[in-house]
Formats: structure tokens, sequence, C-alpha cells
């Protein structure tokens, strides 16, 4: 049909106004921080894990790129925070605020530094 499709019937998402050759574990770590910021940690970790079971990536490097995606972040959001966040208010999402935006970011980094010392 010609209605919104469902999650299960989604094949593919693309995104082409960032497009470029380059290290599929980037693209990888953007999706999990918009995911994370948008959606939380639960549905980024579902969303990953399900790309790991889907594909043979090897994610070792993960907690680099994911580093790199919060500053690739924090660098675009620069003054703007409030242009960011005023983005998703005529979409109903008014739960997400600066605060929230900084905390998920900055939450997010974290994790990364300390899976990146982990490894």
């Amino acid at each position: 049909g010609r209605g919104n499709p469902s999650c299960s019937e989604c094949a593919a998402v693309i995104d082409w106004e960032d497009a470029l050759i380059g290290d599929p574990l980037l693209d990888l770590a953007i999706t999990r921080l918009d995911i994370a910021w948008i959606f939380g940690l639960g549905a980024m970790e579902m969303f990953s894990g399900r790309y790991q079971a889907l594909t043979a990536v090897d994610v070792t490097a993960l907690p680099y790129w994911d580093l790199c995606a919060a500053l690739r972040l924090a660098r675009l959001v620069g003054d703007d925070l409030a242009g960011w966040v005023g983005f998703f208010e005529p979409f109903g999402r008014g739960d997400i605020t600066e605060e929230s935006l900084r905390a998920d970011l900055a939450a997010f980094g974290g994790r990364a530094l300390k899976n990146l010392a982990g490894s």
C-alpha cells in the first residue's frame, strides 16, 4: 500500500545529505547517536543489535566512531542548540530540550570514552 510503512516493512533508509565513502562504522555511530538522543538508549541498543546480526561488519572500533559521532554533533550544533531542539517541536517532541540533548550527548560521549579505555 501507499500508507506509512511500519518498521517491519521498512527495507532501507537512505540519507544522502551526508553520503561519503568511508568506514561504515561512522554511519553506524552517527545513527546510534541520533537514535539515542531522539528515542533513548534502549532503542539505540536494539538497533545496534539488529545491525550487527544482519551485517558482517567488525564493530571492534565502534567506540572510536561513537566518540567521533559525538564530537561531530557537538560541532554541528555549535551555538544553535535551541534551533536543533526546536526542529522537533512541530513533531510533538517537546521532551527534546537543550538540557536533554546536552545530557544525552554527554552520556553517549562518556560511554564511548569508557568503552575506548576498556578496549
